[in-house]
């Protein structure tokens, strides 16, 4: 299991509700990936100790800094994925795989 580099307990603020989530780094702001999710709490927890992302579990396995786990709620899925994708266009993560073009609806893997 990996060693936490988010505040201890912080989890516990995080309400099991969907949403969109931006993880990041705490001194600089530097945007490391965005999600979305229909628990926050549940995906910060699995984000704790491992995800998906090759490249984002590798990072967070080396890193010392400290994150931050920002997020908005969404009502609907429509919600969920257009503001996940305006965040990723908009914010350009690190390690988020797929980008979006500022046509709409073009995407394409980075």
């Amino acid at each position: 299991m990996r060693r936490s580099k988010f505040q201890l307990g912080y989890e516990f603020t995080i309400p099991e509700l969907p949403g969109v989530y931006v993880i990041s780094k705490k001194l600089t702001d530097e945007i490391l990936y965005v999600g979305k999710t229909t628990n926050l709490r549940r995906r910060f927890g699995r984000h704790l100790k491992k995800t998906h992302n090759f490249r984002f579990n590798k990072f967070m396995s080396q890193t010392t800094d400290e994150l931050t786990f920002r997020y908005c709620i969404a009502i609907s899925d429509s919600e969920l994925r257009d503001t996940e994708r305006n965040y990723i266009r908009s914010l350009n993560p690190l390690f988020n795989d797929i980008r979006y073009t500022q046509h709409e609806g073009g995407i394409f893997n980075g």
